[in-house]
């Protein structure tokens, strides 16, 4: 049986390199256009001084996209410091002790919703620390409290991929909202 479930696994795994790779390479794209779309900007109205004022807020357009882009990079490694932190418990304690699936099922679809990759039930599930079967309860209850989504993998009937609801997405960042806003300006992982 494990022999069976070890090429499932690595197959996820590349899926989801696929999917960080895709996401990527449409951020590229977009910063590629804008850059694009600044350049013809500049060739067709080169002696205006209007234009310069439209190309300096086209300018200022990219640098807050790309802001927005760190920003959101910084956060997401907050977010991973946390979770790597909770795992760290288990190298001291029983990790029967501090078992919490669905918390550990959110934070890992809350970084792959800010991330724009797809998780497999079966990296939901691994993402929990806990049996499969106890996994598996808990997205039932997730997604019962509409917290997550499931989705049938278009290219593969069989495969099922769970991401947060809006109101999953939403009460997430609420909560994050929260904890950077009551730590007086240090990071979320402090």
């Amino acid at each position: 049986m494990l022999k069976r479930s070890i090429p499932n696994l690595q197959q996820d795994e590349l899926s989801e390199k696929q999917n960080e790779l895709s996401a990527l390479l449409d951020s590229i794209d977009k910063l590629k256009n804008q850059l694009q779309s600044s350049i013809d900007f500049i060739d067709s109205n080169k002696s205006s001084s209007s234009s310069l004022q439209s190309y300096n807020a086209n300018v200022e357009s990219l640098n807050t996209n790309q802001a927005l882009t760190y920003n959101t990079e910084a956060y997401v490694r907050e977010i991973k410091k946390i979770i790597k932190a909770r795992h760290r418990r288990f190298s001291f304690f029983d990790a029967d002790m501090f078992a919490d699936p669905a918390w550990d099922i959110l934070l890992d679809l809350y970084v792959a919703s800010l991330e724009h990759r797809q998780v497999s039930v079966s990296s939901a599930c691994i993402a929990s620390c806990v049996p499969s079967t106890t996994a598996l309860r808990w997205l039932n209850i997730l997604e019962k409290n509409d917290l997550i989504v499931r989705k049938r993998d278009q290219h593969d009937l069989r495969r099922v991929f769970v991401e947060l609801s809006q109101e999953g997405k939403k009460r997430l960042d609420n909560y994050f909202s929260s904890v950077r806003s009551n730590e007086d300006g240090q990071s979320i992982s402090d």
